[in-house]
């Protein structure tokens, strides 16, 4: 079973674009990508 999270899966696609046109390499990219998804989490609770 696969359990997504939707507003995790929207930073990814707001974030990915940058990596594939070639704006910002994968690091960059996934250093946003995570600090925007830990703060969904703490604002979470």
């Amino acid at each position: 079973m696969i359990n997504a999270d939707s507003e995790i899966n929207i930073i990814l696609i707001e974030e990915m674009p940058a990596y594939f046109l070639g704006q910002k390499d994968l690091d960059a990219v996934i250093k946003i990508a995570q600090d925007r998804a830990q703060k969904v989490l703490d604002e979470r609770g």
